[in-house]
């Protein structure tokens, strides 16, 4: 397959992925697509024998430091098999010397046979490859692909990369509390202005003091409290608010 032909497989396979109903794992986010050297993660020749007709074949894709017992590479295929659980992977599947003309299914571990989606279709004797995008399992279990062919072939897998959903991402989000006035008497006079409670789930980052003349300097400041002495003729304002922040997930 060429590598224009291959672009244009992945571009209608990540909208199939997308837009099908009751996507696996509630794939409403942007998913973003790792590639990967190809790698092989399976190889029935060497380990588990040829798929047995209509029957079904688990493969472990995530979670895999060395996919030789499965036949394939022996090491974590460039950090797919230390990637977390993600949504979908890329896959060039190849069929080898089926018995018999058939098909062949690739699809989430678990997963409901699909009636329609078929990686490949093939004839007796050949050696067969396709490229396709198949949403895997997000659950507990070890394995997470199912392989299912109508004949009795032996299969090579080889991983191309992978479709993750992004991280989230912490955003700060600070408010400032209404503010506490207190008067505070001429010549020498003080006072202590206590800031308003940050809201639940709000933490203090900072207390803000203000006075309405510069003849009241600030004395002392603690967690929520402005305390200040009023050196002025006339009676002054001492002002006192808080700085509050949580952290968002995005």
């Amino acid at each position: 397959m060429t590598s224009k032909t291959m672009f244009g497989a992945l571009l209608v396979g990540v909208i199939a992925l997308l837009s099908a109903p009751g996507a696996h794992a509630q794939l409403d986010a942007n998913l973003v697509y790792t590639p990967v050297p190809p790698c092989r993660i399976v190889d029935t020749q060497l380990a588990g024998g040829a798929l047995t007709a209509n029957s079904a074949r688990s493969i472990d894709v995530t979670a895999v430091v060395d996919y030789g017992f499965q036949g394939g590479d022996a090491s974590n295929c460039a950090g797919v098999g230390a990637a977390g659980s993600f949504a979908a992977v890329a896959l060039n599947v190849t069929v080898i010397n089926p018995s018999v003309s058939g098909t062949l299914k690739a699809y989430a571990f678990l997963a409901t046979t699909p009636a329609t989606a078929t990686a490949m279709s093939f004839a007796a004797g050949e050696v067969r490859s396709n490229f396709v995008i198949v949403k895997i399992d997000q659950g507990a279990s070890a394995n997470e692909l199912t392989l299912l062919s109508t004949a009795n072939a032996h299969v090579t897998v080889d991983v191309v990369g992978y479709f993750i959903v992004p991280p989230t991402t912490p955003v700060m989000e600070c408010v400032t509390t209404a503010q506490t006035s207190l008067t505070i008497g001429a010549s020498g006079g003080t006072g202590n202005a206590i800031s308003p409670s940050c809201a639940a789930g709000f933490l203090s980052t900072g207390t803000n003091c203000e006075s309405s003349v510069w003849q009241m300097p600030i004395v002392y400041q603690s967690k929520g409290t402005c305390s200040a002495q009023n050196n002025s003729a006339s009676s002054a304002t001492l002002r006192a608010s808080q700085t509050c922040c949580r952290v968002l997930l995005q």
